[in-house]
């Protein structure tokens, strides 16, 4: 009977302890966790200002170049094992109603890669020989030109999602001060595109420039990495 009063009580300690954790742990948390959402990282003891980081995630949405610009570019891959390749392309860009407009170029080994690229909240790719924007998520993880870019990478629909938590502030690359956000894809997004359960992004605190963008597997591992190497600032 001894030992049964002594199991019993370390019975009842193991569910005390759990009810602590429990009790520790925020409601929408628990909620999040249950949906399997990605639970943010903060970098403060507490969660930081909220309020603080929707003026800043509001101001990065609003900037943009006035006018227009061109660019000529070579898109390097340097793959751990094979050959280096350099893809030269061209890119044009212009501001729009419904958000920035970008015309790229790619000369691929099978021919030149042709997309119209709009940026924003109602973010859209058109490929030169669909003639149609292509509402098929999955074509938007295509790779262009037999690299690593996609569709998804120039677009950037993640910048304006709607379902986002301010993580706080650390150091981004060349361990400049930046303020990082998560991101949730919206459930529609979600649901066709299971491999990428949501989008870490750092901005700079100084020009509030786009720094790094992480894009999460649902394992919570990073699944691929955009990082700005340097900034330089031109004028005005």
């Amino acid at each position: 009977m001894m030992r049964a009063h002594r199991i019993l009580a370390k019975i009842g300690w193991h569910l005390l302890g759990l009810g602590l954790l429990c009790g520790a742990l925020p409601l929408d948390a628990w909620a999040q966790q249950k949906a399997n959402r990605l639970l943010p990282r903060y970098l403060t003891v507490g969660p930081p200002d909220q309020e603080a980081g929707a003026k800043r995630l509001q101001e990065f949405r609003q900037q943009g170049l006035a006018g227009d610009y061109y660019l000529d570019f070579a898109l390097e891959q340097l793959p751990r094992r094979g050959a280096r390749t350099v893809v030269p392309g061209r890119w044009w860009g212009t501001p729009g109603r419904s958000g920035p407009l970008t015309r790229v170029e790619l000369e691929a080994a099978a021919g030149p890669q042709r997309l119209l690229v709009r940026g924003g909240p109602l973010a859209q790719v058109w490929q030169a020989d669909q003639g149609e924007a292509t509402g098929d998520v999955t074509a938007w993880f295509e790779n262009l030109a037999g690299t690593m870019l996609t569709p998804f990478d120039l677009s950037m629909p993640f910048l304006h999602w709607p379902d986002w938590i301010y993580e706080g502030v650390s150091r981004g690359s060349q361990g400049r001060p930046a303020h990082v956000f998560l991101l949730h894809p919206p459930e529609e997004f979600a649901v066709a595109q299971p491999g990428l359960a949501g989008v870490r992004i750092h901005l700079d605190d100084q020009f509030n420039a786009l720094l790094q963008v992480i894009q999460i597997g649902p394992d919570e591992r990073p699944a691929k990495t955009l990082t700005v190497l340097n900034l330089k600032r031109l004028g005005d």
